[in-house]
């Protein structure tokens, strides 16, 4: 970030039509309001993957459900946000601020999809974990990645978090994102099918 001010420069796209997804993570609250307006305005706009700050007040949570098409929120973040000890009921009180879709994690128990009028669980596989950081990072960044190329529809987000949570993982049990380098396509794809079959995704 620029000392006092924006962590955005001053630009904004002007052509987009490559651009499966975008996923918004870890921005002020003044920047993501201004790169969900950026995105708005695109001719086709693309699949929007939010991540809000952990700690974004009643009318930023707000912005960024009506934006998102996928909303990533840990499950003690939107238990915080919602009012609730319920991850079923916090699911549904972030997707009625007007989310297409919302995606909580719950670390090593996986999480919750809520998506319309359906909701399902999606599974993780239970480890060791690390004191690295930036798995959140990779479980969205994964997601965003998976629905740029399959939809954000109610198959796609599922099938995407049984990767994201699959990176995940990979992310957990190394040094944060060093060891997402070190694995090979193999080894992505065995935990994602592992992953999916366990419901059917």
């Amino acid at each position: 970030p620029i000392e006092g001010g924006s962590c955005l420069p001053e630009v904004e796209p002007t052509s987009a039509e490559d651009l499966g997804a975008a996923l918004l993570i870890a921005l002020p609250p003044g920047d993501l309001r201004r790169a969900i307006a950026v995105i708005a305005r695109l001719a086709k706009p693309p699949v929007l993957v939010i991540a809000p700050p952990h700690d974004a007040d009643g009318a930023l949570l707000d912005a960024c459900a009506q934006a998102a098409d996928v909303i990533v929120m840990p499950l003690p973040a939107a238990l915080a946000a919602s009012g609730t000890d319920d991850a079923l009921t916090a699911g549904l009180a972030i997707r009625a601020r007007g989310a297409k879709a919302v995606v909580l994690t719950a670390g090593m128990l996986g999480g919750i999809i809520v998506y319309g009028d359906k909701t399902v669980t999606y599974p993780a596989m239970p480890m060791a974990r690390s004191a690295s950081p930036g798995t959140g990072a990779a479980f969205a960044g994964a997601l965003a990645a998976w629905c740029a190329g399959e939809g954000a529809d109610f198959r796609g987000i599922k099938r995407g978090c049984a990767m994201a949570s699959a990176v995940g993982g990979i992310c957990d049990q190394g040094v944060g994102p060093k060891k997402l380098l070190s694995v090979g396509r193999k080894e992505y794809v065995e935990r994602f099918n592992r992953l999916r079959r366990t419901n059917k995704f």
